[in-house]
């Protein structure tokens, strides 16, 4: 998960736009001058970190204004290794109830990678490769009109990184964007609503009035409501990721979700995790697949804020039919194949 924040500053008690990157997969919460993530600003530990939002959080600093109506949309993030305080706001919409979504989306996130992180932390080391599982993160990024009608654009990226007893990490990722019609979010929430009602009755689909927002550009108004609706549709989506029923690969909703997201026909080659085990050589498989969208690797090293990692191979299933074994991989992580004759709902740009 990432996007747009408001931080509050540690030394001037004022508030700075901020992009945030929820790295799940290392227990990080990492935050950037802007979106081009080229100057990290900070990060912060959440491994046996504190979550938590509006009155709970008190007075967010001496001598600061603090109104009910600007708190609510406040939260804090308590470091796990400095056990610092971190505030931020996801008043970075003119729709109430867009930030109000975007605060719930970013605060069930964290603490459903906290959980994770407990989960991890009693498990044997032995058995555990904290770093070796799939991530998968999706935001709306764009928006525009074609025939008359709304359509968004997504960008999905989905990666696993594999570990080694040197502390190196490889990181295998694919990343694709794909645009949905109005009619098209509508369908996935009603959808959702009847396979779901307790666990989404938290989810408000935005109203999409883009065809507005077309008559505003024409006029030369500079904050259309196209773009206040790409970022209610975003804080939507976080939402969804963030909710029980999607939040992992086994759950029973994940399927539906990625399949709308169009997951398989472009993650099915990553590595899958499952497919490696320990081994007293500190080395890397040396066999690797690659999706065409891309293929990252990067190096860093193990802290005491990371789980302890062991060296990998691969098990005899990695010398089966290249076909059988994708199909394989799929099947471990819980993924929906998408049918070849299945009819693309991308909209070319």
């Amino acid at each position: 998960m990432d996007g747009c924040l408001l931080k509050q500053g540690h030394v001037v008690k004022s508030w700075q736009k901020r992009f945030f990157r929820l790295d799940a997969a290392n227990c990080v919460l990492e935050y950037f001058m802007d979106h081009t993530l080229l100057e990290r600003r900070g990060k912060i530990i959440l491994s046996d970190a504190d979550v938590k939002m509006g009155d709970e959080i008190g007075l967010i600093g001496e001598g600061i204004a603090s109104p009910a109506d600007t708190r609510r949309f406040v939260f804090r993030v308590v470091d796990g290794h400095t056990k610092r305080a971190y505030y931020m706001c996801a008043d970075v919409s003119e729709s109430r109830e867009a930030c109000r979504q975007l605060c719930h989306a970013w605060v069930d996130a964290l603490h459903a990678t906290i959980a994770k992180a407990r989960r991890t932390a009693v498990e044997p080391s032995s058995d555990t490769i904290a770093l070796n599982e799939m991530t998968f993160t999706a935001c709306v990024s764009n928006g525009r009109m074609i025939a008359n009608d709304e359509a968004f654009e997504l960008t999905c990226r989905a990666a696993v990184a594999l570990a080694s007893t040197r502390g190196d990490v490889e990181e295998f990722a694919c990343n694709w964007t794909l645009w949905k019609r109005r009619a098209e979010w509508t369908a996935l929430d009603q959808q959702l609503r009847r396979m779901f009602p307790s666990a989404t009755q938290s989810l408000v689909l935005p109203s999409l009035h883009a065809a507005s927002a077309w008559t505003c550009l024409l006029h030369g108004a500079a904050n259309h409501p196209m773009h206040k609706t790409v970022e209610a549709l975003d804080a939507y989506l976080q939402h969804l990721l963030a909710l029980d029923l999607v939040s992992q690969f086994d759950k029973e909703g994940t399927n539906f979700v990625l399949e709308f997201l169009e997951y398989s026909s472009h993650a099915a080659q990553l590595p899958d995790p499952n497919a490696y085990v320990q081994a007293e050589v500190a080395q890397l498989p040396e066999r690797r697949q690659h999706h065409h969208s891309h293929h990252e690797k990067k190096e860093s090293h193990q802290d005491h804020n990371t789980a302890p990692v062991v060296s990998l191979e691969k098990t005899q299933a990695e010398v089966h039919d290249d076909q059988e074994d994708v199909k394989t991989r799929i099947a471990k992580i819980g993924r929906k194949v998408i049918d070849d004759g299945a009819p693309s709902s991308s909209l070319s740009t």
